[in-house]
């Protein structure tokens, strides 16, 4: 049975998150019953990310295998594109190993999340937040310091969620301010439920002067909400990318260490899976 990978895009304000559930619309389900219709029989399919319900996704993988060889990556991509709903597209499909899946071979996941100051009915996956105080961005190198490396992120993510002692790796984190926009670039090896979100809300209570960078880093040591801050909602949220490869996982950090943005330049060098 051959597998593939396909690189999945959607708008999360339409379901209820990637993994499967009983009588609601997620991604997972539209997926596999799109593959049960072309292939006539029952598919699993294994998300890279399970999104939470309102998050977005331009770089969602799923891996699955079909039950015939005959199926080239794009015969099966023209073919599931035509069977799903319109709000979710197949942005690539390659043929992978049987030992790969799409979440456990991953090395690593970047999102971004977007806030601006009112809302933006043509850019659906920004956040609009009432900001109290002016941001004082010089705080930007403290927080970003602050966050990177191994912490115990328990205190910015949902407590349910919590697994062990909390560790998660993050790699690189970065706050871009862009024109009315500000975008909290993340790259980490995993995340905890909400985590993201928490950190983004966090930063915020930063910038707006309503918490230190040290109360980040003190939190980040005791893994306890010691201070208060937002955790924001899901609908600025975006899974940019998922890494399969050490070597572009690196190059991508590299790269936005020294051009952190957000535009068409960051979009070229994420392309495909």
């Amino acid at each position: 049975m051959p597998k593939f990978a396909i690189k999945l895009v959607y708008l999360g304000r339409s379901f209820h998150g990637w993994q499967k559930q009983p009588k609601l619309r997620t991604v997972q389900g539209e997926l596999e019953s799109s593959l049960e219709r072309l292939f006539n029989s029952r598919i699993k399919a294994v998300g890279a990310s399970r999104t939470d319900a309102g998050v977005s996704a331009e770089g969602q993988v799923a891996s699955f295998s079909i039950p015939r060889g005959d199926f080239t990556p794009k015969r099966l991509s023209l073919a599931l594109e035509s069977l799903l709903p319109q709000d979710i597209h197949i942005a690539d499909a390659v043929v992978v190993p049987d030992s790969f899946s799409a979440r456990f071979s991953a090395y690593g996941k970047l999102y971004i999340y977007t806030v601006a100051s009112h809302r933006m009915p043509l850019n659906p996956v920004v956040q609009p937040i009432r900001l109290t105080n002016k941001l004082n961005l010089s705080l930007i190198p403290k927080i970003r310091r602050s966050f990177i490396g191994k912490h115990n992120f328990s205190a910015f993510s949902k407590s349910s969620s919590i697994e062990k002692d909390g560790l998660c790796l993050v790699f690189h984190f970065d706050i871009v301010p862009r024109g009315k926009l500000i975008h909290f670039i993340v790259i980490g090896e995993s995340f905890l439920q909400y985590m993201v979100r928490g950190m983004v809300g966090a930063a915020l209570a930063c910038l707006e002067g309503n918490i230190l960078p040290e109360n980040i880093s003190e939190m980040l040591r005791k893994g306890k909400r010691l201070y208060h801050f937002r955790t924001l909602p899901p609908e600025g949220l975006l899974l940019k990318k998922v890494f399969y490869s050490r070597e572009e996982l690196t190059s991508v950090i590299n790269w936005l260490k020294q051009a952190p943005t957000v535009d068409w330049r960051l979009d070229e060098i994420l392309a495909g899976i």
